[in-house]
């Protein structure tokens, strides 16, 4: 059983290698000539390895270097933006010094109503327990600060629920912070930027569970109580399928909305266009399993 387990692991390692060794050799092919030679001005090897994934991913897919990565697959492109954000390593080091004392036991009744930020009322409003009114509000004072390492826009509406502020960040880190001196319960690292709205739901199962996507196309679903994965899904249609609008919860259902940039590549001549197209998908909440 033991050498079994051995060679699972060395093939694996093996496998963790070649895929690296591949992505480095297309960033020799198709980029080193510009990002390696300091003459042309580009972003630096070591600057690009202190970006996250989907900024060097979007470049490509998208932004400046759209015409450049035309050559390469949607695969390879991924690969290569892995194979860079990946040696820079988690970037998480600034949270650990930011963690809380003690834990926050979020409150088991805590749902899409009874909290403020995207709901299903989307209301972004609390009946009770508020204390800031038209005779006070002149009298607020900044309570606490938290700067977000690396980012330079912030696009996800957060959640506030029993105490705890739930925040995603352009990192593609979902956060947990106490709402009295701003520390981090806990995170959770998406494997790119989150700029969805939170949802905050029960769902039928009786899990407490945050619901957001990245921008890379994958819907999350996270306990709220500790931070760990419940479900996760790619909802990719095409290549150029990505997640932009935030997701809906309904009768134990999420609506995802699936959008498309192939608008931003259609100017190039290498795309035949058009092949994509937007849509909804109604998934499970409990599973992730697509309803239609």
């Amino acid at each position: 059983m033991r050498l079994i387990l051995l060679i699972a692991l060395l093939i694996s390692v093996a496998q963790t290698r070649a895929a690296e060794q591949s992505a480095a050799a297309l960033f020799e092919q198709h980029c080193a000539i510009c990002h390696d030679r300091p003459e042309t001005r580009a972003p630096s090897r070591a600057t690009l390895q202190q970006m996250p994934l989907s900024r060097i991913l979007s470049a490509m897919e998208i932004g400046r270097m759209a015409v450049q990565a035309s050559a390469l697959t949607a695969q390879q492109r991924e690969a290569v933006a892995d194979y860079l954000a990946a040696s820079a390593g988690t970037g998480a080091e600034w949270i650990a010094e930011h963690a809380c004392a003690s834990g926050n036991e979020l409150a088991a009744s805590a749902n899409g109503r009874g909290n403020w930020g995207y709901g299903r009322n989307n209301s972004r409003y609390l009946a009770s327990g508020v204390e800031v009114n038209a005779d006070n509000v002149g009298q607020l004072q900044l309570q606490w600060v938290l700067a977000i390492p690396g980012a330079t826009e912030m696009r996800s509406q957060p959640v506030l629920s029993a105490g705890m502020l739930f925040l995603g960040t352009q990192s593609g880190d979902l956060l947990a912070l106490d709402q009295v001196s701003g520390c981090v319960h806990w995170h959770f690292r998406a494997r790119s930027s989150i700029r969805t709205a939170l949802n905050l739901e029960q769902t039928a199962a009786g899990k407490t569970v945050l619901f957001f996507a990245d921008d890379l196309g994958t819907v999350y679903a996270v306990h709220a109580q500790d931070g760990t994965l419940y479900w996760s899904r790619k909802l990719k249609w095409f290549p150029t399928s990505l997640i932009t609008g935030s997701l809906a919860f309904h009768d134990n259902r999420l609506l995802v909305p699936i959008s498309s940039y192939e608008v931003a590549v259609a100017g190039m001549p290498s795309h035949e266009c058009c092949r994509s197209h937007g849509g909804v998908i109604a998934v499970d909440a409990d599973s992730g399993a697509t309803l239609w």
